[in-house]
């Protein structure tokens, strides 16, 4: 009896416990643009620095708007550091891929330099306040350096 009274109780823990968030989602909107121009069709993906924030993604409109979405479907992310990679794809004919299309099946092409699209090289992070709803915009220069998100562009 006792060993299934503890087993209750690990499997609670887990369930409960294994959730490290820093807090409830906060809603993130912003814009990409690259030398002032928007950036649509790109995905832009939110990677903690940390075990307490959780991952997000979205995808630009044609005005390089996005609104950031969690793995669970939630709008926003905890709050906290994140470290940014923005990707923007485009097919062999040189046009937007379909969202419901996997750029790896397509042939496509990255546009963005390492620097923005590579997980392992993004010089990108981003500081998700406290405060829901917060704007977080990318307007990045492509010479290496990204005035607002590699600054804690929060407005």
């Amino acid at each position: 009896m006792r060993s299934f009274v503890l087993l209750i109780g690990g499997l609670i823990c887990l369930s409960g416990c294994s959730n490290s968030s820093s807090g409830p989602p906060v809603a993130i909107t912003g814009k990409v643009s690259l030398k002032g121009k928007p950036i649509s069709g790109a995905m832009i993906q939110f990677i903690p620095t940390d075990k307490k924030g959780a991952p997000g993604s979205a995808r630009t409109d044609a005005d390089g708007k996005y609104a950031l979405m969690s793995t669970k479907g939630d709008a926003g992310v905890p709050p906290g550091e994140y470290k940014v990679v923005i990707s923007r794809i485009l097919g062999t004919d040189g046009k937007e891929i379909p969202a419901d299309a996997s750029p790896f099946s397509t042939g496509g092409k990255e546009t963005l330099p390492p620097f923005y699209s590579k997980m392992e090289d993004t010089i990108l992070t981003a500081t998700v306040p406290g405060a829901s709803p917060s704007t977080i915009d990318f307007p990045l220069t492509g010479q290496g350096g990204a005035m607002g998100g590699a600054m804690g562009g929060i407005r």
